[in-house]
């Protein structure tokens, strides 16, 4: 999937993510935000669980 494709994917689900502000970010990023919008879908708990992958931290921030 291009970068483009996700960002268009990420907007489906998530349709207040600005274009402009998902493009700051490279292609493995948009990937594990694209399968957490997926994750989201579904009712939680018993087997739906999401694991954070250990190359994303808890907290982010952004400056600018």
């Amino acid at each position: 999937m291009s970068k483009r494709q996700l960002i268009n994917a990420i907007r489906h689900f998530n349709p207040t993510a600005e274009t402009e502000f998902l493009i700051e970010f490279n292609e493995s990023a948009l990937k594990s935000y694209l399968r957490h919008l997926r994750y989201l879908r579904h009712p939680r708990g018993g087997r739906n669980l999401w694991v954070r992958h250990g190359e994303t931290p808890a907290v982010v921030t952004r400056t600018h």
